[in-house]
């Protein structure tokens, strides 16, 4: 524990143990919807090679090492790596489905007594069409559909955990085997601590005083630049964005070196968390856990100042809301609080911690650990909260919400969390790393201020942050305000049941009214769901109406999908949809299927489906209640009317619910002057649609509009991939691009100057 004072060494150091609860985090996959084919359980279960047993370990020595351990690597683990050589060659088993012409291999992989199991490949080589799911036994939790390009530049993988002591992996191609897949999983790691277990993750405490970033609105832009890592499916710490000054929007992240073992070959085995936090300053809520990426490289290491510098092998989706912090490097200006940490506790929801004083120049306090003098801002006492165990790699910000330091590590917890301590917490330099060695690999300059390599060179000495497309970046929104408190709330007798879910009045239909000043693309919204637990009987459906500003109530229903992340299991000759469980008491982000165009007013929420005599409510989400009934925002469906709440049948009461779109502008310019929400989408922008199987893009322009026209497709880091001049209202051009992902398209012609459209590749 970091809280623990030693004799050799005066600060234990701070690594993130990073809790990851079920439902499984959504780490972005290519391939859409799992497909799981499926021959009879007890038969393939029963061959030979099927499951690959991982040997029993001591697991009482593993965490008393864990405990004692006194280096900067290594500290704070929370699995056991099995090394091994698992590959179709020589594990599992192969066939071939006869329904959907598909060849697979599949192995169940078991270790027993484990919280979670993950795994790295370290060959991940896949051809064209070829897909690999990962799953639990009951299929309660499925990864994937991974396909080549989540990969990283060495061609391995690493996925996140699912929990369970047993995990199956099924890679399926279109083409039959002529020779071994090109996959081997080499490492194997077993959760012997509970990542996906509730609550605080060691039991010992309830971090009493370290307050939720969501309780200060004030942190609201900067706490989207830092995230959770795990780094090697062992270890956990925290990483933060940052901006360089070319301002392109290239996805560094950096944190401590000790976090990658000072191993620069350990980027590609990380995976990054974002927005994990409690929503609304409400800590029972859990935090959405949708927001997962890997596929890293190291651009430079220093064990010398304790930090390392990471470049993600692919652009962040837009709905993930990310910020690259900026940073200062004057000495100087440092010298003057507030100076903020935002960092992740014991793997718990995001915290922060304020310093008001002066930060001091110190050496690091740990003995033979390589670290140069004079490299570290020192923080004696924080006046409102503190880091802990968990925190490694979190950055420290100045009173401009620039970076100034990255945690090595500290002591400020005390004993149990709230009590005194000795030497506080230890954040490296930015301005002692930025260009001390020569080399690139081990500074921070030649890439966070590339600018100064120029044929004119000029330092720059700080730098504000960046949010990538900020004109056009995605943004949430919501009902809610900071003083709104969120409740679980009931009928009251007669009635029976959850108010928004499902009771004894038969009301199946609830939806959120929001107003826009400008049309936008509805990406997908967070539910802070109360509970949720989602069947095939009685299935909820997340649903989307068109509305008028001058007009109360939703008008057409414009999209409609399954809640929760889902896939198809395949049995008795047929595809079967199933659906994750278990949203009790959290936020959880869903995406659509595809993006959905909306006007200035829409309706989105949930429909359910239920028999009256069923007992058990399946899916309700937290709301809080006005004493103003002009501020409700919430509406039902009862028999063919959409009525406000606070004109309910047995209880009217002002509501707002807890749901929160993420939303992108879109920007191109309505083609008359009418009503824009009374025009068809169809009418009101270029057509654009993709043909997958052809790496084709195909645009669409209005007849009205005068050729020829330059097009221009930008990527989210502001890269132009593409440029044409369309000379006819219909052009096709050849490029391969991502699924799931959004574009920028920019026109210009004659008399349509500047004209912009985000278009997302389903």
């Amino acid at each position: 524990m970091k809280t623990k004072k030693t004799p050799n060494i005066g600060v234990l150091l701070v690594l993130l143990l990073m809790c990851t609860l079920h439902p499984t985090p959504a780490q972005r996959s290519y391939g859409g919807i799992a497909r799981i084919l499926s021959v009879q359980s007890a038969q393939k279960q029963a061959t030979p090679g099927y499951w690959i047993e991982m040997p029993a370990f001591d697991i009482d020595s593993a965490q008393y090492v864990q405990q004692t351990h006194l280096g900067r690597a290594g500290s704070n683990t929370f699995a056991h790596p099995f090394f091994c050589n698992i590959h179709p060659g020589n594990a599992g088993i192969q066939y071939t489905d006869n329904t959907s012409e598909r060849h697979v291999w599949e192995v169940g992989i078991r270790s027993n007594g484990a919280y979670s199991l993950s795994l790295f490949f370290d060959r991940f080589d896949l051809p064209e069409g070829a897909g690999l799911i990962v799953f639990n036994n009951d299929k309660s939790q499925v990864l994937g559909t991974f396909t080549n390009q989540n990969r990283a530049p060495n061609n391995t993988c690493i996925l996140s955990p699912i929990a369970g002591d047993e995990i199956i992996v099924q890679y399926q191609q279109p083409e039959a085997f002529t020779e071994s897949p090109p996959l081997r999983i080499s490492e194997v790691y077993h959760d012997y601590r509970g990542i996906f277990r509730s609550g605080t993750r060691f039991n010992q405490l309830n971090l009493p005083c370290l307050p939720e970033v969501s309780c200060n609105p004030e942190l609201a832009g900067i706490r989207r630049s830092v995230c959770l890592l795990i780094v090697g499916g062992t270890e956990y710490c925290t990483g933060v964005l940052v901006n360089n000054s070319n301002g392109d929007g290239r996805p560094y992240l950096l944190t401590a070196a000790h976090c990658l073992k000072n191993n620069p070959a350990n980027a590609s085995r990380t995976l990054a968390y974002f927005n994990y936090l409690a929503p609304h300053c409400k800590a029972d809520i859990r935090g959405s856990e949708e927001f997962s990426i890997t596929g890293f490289t190291t651009r430079a290491l220093s064990n010398a100042y304790d930090f390392a510098l990471l470049e993600l092998d692919q652009s962040i989706p837009a709905d993930y809301q990310t910020y690259l912090s900026g940073w200062n490097i004057d000495t100087q200006a440092n010298q003057t609080g507030p100076f903020t940490s935002i960092h992740h506790p014991f793997g718990e929801p995001m915290k922060y911690a304020v310093e008001t004083d002066s930060l001091r120049p110190s050496n690091w306090p740990g003995y033979a650990d390589g670290i140069a003098d004079s490299a570290h801002w020192n923080v004696y006492r924080w006046e409102t909260g503190h880091t802990w165990a968990g925190s490694s790699g979190s950055p420290l910000f100045n009173a401009n919400n620039q970076l100034v330091g990255i945690l090595t590590g500290g002591d400020s917890g005390g004993q149990n969390g709230c009590s005194t301590y000795e030497t506080g917490d230890f954040f490296v330099r930015l301005d002692r790393a930025w260009e001390n060695h020569a080399d690139s690999s081990k500074q921070l300059k030649y890439w966070l201020d590339p600018k100064s390599r120029s044929s004119k060179p000029l330092e720059t000495v700080q730098l504000n942050g960046l949010q990538a497309l900020s004109k056009d970046s995605a943004f949430r929104q919501s009902n809610l305000q900071q003083q709104d408190s969120l409740q679980e709330f009931y009928l009251i007798n007669p009635g029976k049941g959850p108010l928004l879910g499902q009771n004894n009045t038969g009301i199946q239909q609830y939806v959120e009214r929001f107003d826009l000043q400008d049309s936008c693309l509805l990406l997908g919204a967070y539910y802070l769901i109360a509970k949720g637990s989602p069947n095939s009987t009685y299935p909820t459906q997340i649903c989307v109406y068109d509305g008028k500003p001058s007009e109360e109530g939703p008008n057409r229903l414009i999209h409609k999908q399954a809640l929760s992340t889902h896939y198809w299991d395949y049995s008795n000759n047929q595809f079967i949809q199933k659906q994750k469980t278990d949203f009790n008491q959290c936020a959880t982000y869903i995406r659509l299927d595809s993006a959905v165009s909306v006007g200035h007013t829409f309706y989105m929420g949930y429909e359910l489906s239920y028999e009256l005599e069923t007992s058990n409510d399946t899916f309700f989400v937290y709301a809080s209640q006005h004493t103003d009934s002009q501020r409700n925002t919430t509406w039902f469906k009862y028999d063919l009317d959409w009525l406000p709440f606070n004109k309910h049948i047995l209880q009217e009461k002002a509501l707002t619910m807890g749901i929160e779109p993420v939303l992108m502008r879109d920007s191109l310019p309505h083609n008359n002057g009418s009503d824009p929400d009374s025009i068809p989408p169809t009418q009101r922008r270029p057509i654009v649609a993709y043909q997958s199987i052809t790496s084709t893009l195909a645009i669409q322009f209005p007849d009205t509009w005068d050729l020829p026209c330059q097009v221009s497709l930008i990527d989210l880091m502001g890269r132009t991939l593409l440029h044409f001049e369309a000379t006819e209202h219909k052009s096709y051009q050849t490029i391969h691009l991502q699924p799931r992902t959004l574009f920028l398209i920019r026109m210009s012609s004659k008399h349509v100057k500047a004209c912009e459209k985000i278009y997302y590749r389903p």
